[in-house]
């Protein structure tokens, strides 16, 4: 009997399924996004340098053809630079929220393991996945919303609900991000959808990366709410895995 309760407890080890895991402390690299929406296609370029361990994260993104900002968040300072390159404009507010790791949310669950590659090359990948019931029928992908996962905002008119679908899908042994794929649904349909893929990926950061422009402020001019933070926020807040500030 005690042979046949240790052969089990191997037995359920062996094919326990992975669990959600946290992104290196140290990497830079581009995120790229095609996201459908009702209005059109739309083609994202982000590139972030993440630093988990002295707690800041910096971004220069690309939103669509018009838009172009980048951000500087320094936790351990507790400062956030948002500011535009071309016109030298910078808003510089306390940052008021603590730093999160980046990394597969904790409710996520695992759905399968593939591999990528060919032969010495392959790399063993795992997906994760979680879905969500919003109760209202208009939503949009990186657009304000509530609740504890992004993309979602409510339309002015209320109706069945809609099913956030996402997937993400990341290195196995060291948890590096390889793609993701959000999915908005309603009544049955596919509304919204975005696949984003994390290329260039380094193992290192540039520490001009979080260094602000001259021409940034010494200290806060706007707060938390203004219309430049909430909009880089919005813009940058897409993913479960991610939270830039």
């Amino acid at each position: 009997m005690i042979t046949v309760g240790i052969a089990l407890a191997l037995v359920t080890v062996a094919f326990a399924a992975p669990t959600p895991c946290t992104f290196p402390d140290k990497w830079s690299g581009a995120i790229a996004a095609e996201i459908n929406e009702r209005d059109g296609l739309r083609f994202d370029i982000i590139e972030v340098a993440y630093d988990a361990a002295n707690k800041r994260v910096a971004a220069a993104a690309s939103i669509g053809l018009e838009k172009n900002f980048s951000v500087i968040a320094l936790f351990q300072k507790k400062t956030l630079y948002v500011f535009n390159t071309e016109k030298k404009h910078c808003a510089v507010a306390n940052l008021d929220k603590a730093f999160e790791k980046w990394g597969i949310p904790d409710d996520a669950t695992f759905k399968d393991g593939f591999t990528t590659g060919l032969g010495s090359q392959t790399i063993h990948n795992e997906e994760f996945g979680t879905s969500v019931t919003m109760n209202h029928s208009h939503v949009s992908i990186g657009e304000p919303h509530h609740g504890p996962h992004p993309g979602p905002h409510p339309g002015p008119h209320p109706g069945p609900p809609s099913v956030l679908h996402w997937g993400m899908r990341v290195t196995q042994t060291t948890c590096v991000p390889v793609n993701e794929e959000v999915t908005i649904h309603f009544d049955g349909r596919c509304h919204d959808k975005a696949y984003i893929n994390y290329v260039d990926m380094q193992a290192s950061v540039s520490e001009s990366s979080f260094t602000p422009p001259s021409y940034c402020p010494g200290e806060a001019n706007v707060k938390m709410d203004h219309p430049t933070i909430a909009q880089a926020k919005n813009d940058l807040d897409f993913s479960p895995a991610i939270k830039f500030f």
